[in-house]
């Protein structure tokens, strides 16, 4: 069985969609996020759509929202 976020197979989505599903999940805006991780909205906007890859703050993105 697989996880599901946002109505999405979690097996099926890439992992910028993980990240902002998660984000979704947790009600974070891409604002709060880039707060939180003091780099600019810009750049979670390019860590969801893109994959990014300047991964900067990157573990704290998930970490902080789940634990």
């Amino acid at each position: 069985m697989h996880t599901c976020y946002a109505g999405y197979k979690v097996m099926d989505m890439t992992f910028g969609e993980k990240r902002k599903a998660l984000r979704i999940k947790e009600e974070y805006s891409q604002e709060q996020i880039a707060d939180l991780l003091h780099v600019s909205r810009q750049a979670v906007t390019e860590w969801e759509n893109k994959g990014g890859s300047r991964m900067i703050g990157l573990p704290t993105f998930g970490a902080g929202l789940i634990g």
